[in-house]
């Protein structure tokens, strides 16, 4: 009898496979959803940033807002290497290049979700603001189920689920 080993079989049987999302909109596309139309579309899609996001607005060129959100989750928290704008404009592009994007398509046909990680294995998610087009990012708690998720697909769209 042969063995095939799914795509998504990380090979260590003691660990559960961490979970997809159950709320749709988070769940990450396979390749084959990813049309060249949609694929086209993210070619428009544009990293923004947001100031509701940042601990220190003003180091990101971005004004303070005028009615602060200390509940958002911020992608430069302390103790963490600040994120800036380069390097979340291209977290954001190998995000999209991988195709870690969600399923679920906004009204302007593009992924209400883009995942990337970066070096640090730390995992960010980023999703459109008013206009449909720009997106925003933060940093996923390392807890995060989600998190998890996102970096074990990341892992088999590398090639590495198995190390």
């Amino acid at each position: 009898m042969v063995v095939r080993k799914s795509a998504t079989d990380t090979g260590d049987h003691d660990m559960p496979r961490p979970r997809a999302s159950s709320d749709p909109r988070r769940r990450v596309a396979k390749p084959d959803d990813l049309t060249p139309e949609i694929r086209e579309r993210l070619r428009q899609a544009r990293y923004g940033g947001s100031a509701h996001h940042k601990r220190r607005p003003a180091d990101y060129g971005f004004n303070p807002p005028v009615a602060p959100r200390p509940q958002k989750s911020v992608c430069d928290p302390k103790g963490y290497p600040s994120i800036k704008r380069k390097e979340a404009c291209s977290l954001f592009k190998s995000g999209i290049r991988r195709g870690m994007v969600s399923r679920k398509l906004n009204d302007k046909g593009l992924p209400v979700f883009v995942w990337a990680i970066d070096g640090n294995k730390q995992v960010y998610e980023a999703k459109p603001g008013e206009d449909g087009r720009t997106y925003h990012g933060y940093m996923l708690p390392k807890d995060d189920p989600q998190a998890r998720h996102i970096l074990h697909a990341w892992k088999i769209r590398e090639g590495t689920a198995d190390e």
